[in-house]
C-alpha cells in the first residue's frame, strides 16, 4: 500500500471478507440500531437472473435511516469467510437507504443441516424470507 493511502474501514471493503474471530472486537449497539419490520407472511416477488425481488418490499431501520428489503440472492459457497473457512451458502439481504445514501447489506453465513434443511441461528418459522417459491434452492 503506498503512504498517501490510508487503509480503509472494513464496512469500506469489497468482498470477499475474511473474518477474523481472534482480531474482531466485540461491541455493543443501542436497541433500536436495526428494527425489522418484515411481516410474519409471505412475501410474494420475482426472480430477475440471480436476484429475488419484493413486490411489496417490507421496511426496516438502520441507524435512524428507512430502508426496505428490495431483493436478495444467495451464493454457494458462501462468499465470504470466517476464520478462512467458506460456508455452505450465505444469502445476502440487499436493503437500499431511503435517502439515497447508498445500500445497507447485511449477509448470513448459513450451512446445510443433515436432513437438507437450512439450519441458522434464527431459521424462518414456516417459510423462507422469500415466500415459498417452486424450483428454489431452500
Amino acid at each position: 500500500m503506498s503512504e498517501d493511502k490510508e487503509p480503509q474501514p472494513i464496512w469500506r471493503q469489497q468482498s470477499p471478507i475474511d473474518l477474523v474471530l481472534g482480531t474482531s472486537l466485540p461491541t455493543t449497539f443501542a436497541r433500536d440500531y436495526l428494527v425489522i419490520g418484515y411481516p410474519n407472511a409471505d412475501l410474494p416477488g420475482r426472480f430477475k437472473s440471480h436476484n429475488f425481488y419484493f413486490d411489496a418490499p417490507p421496511p426496516l431501520t438502520f441507524n435512524g435511516q428507512e430502508a426496505s428489503l428490495e431483493r436478495l440472492h444467495i451464493h454457494s459457497p458462501s462468499e465470504h469467510r470466517l476464520d478462512g473457512k467458506a460456508f455452505d451458502f450465505e444469502i445476502h439481504f440487499v436493503n437500499p437507504l431511503k435517502d439515497s445514501s447508498g445500500d445497507s447489506l447485511r449477509w448470513v453465513l448459513c450451512k446445510r443441516a443433515s436432513r437438507g434443511f437450512i439450519r441458522g441461528r434464527r431459521p424462518p418459522q414456516d417459510t423462507h424470507p422469500a415466500g415459498r417459491h417452486r424450483g428454489a434452492p431452500w
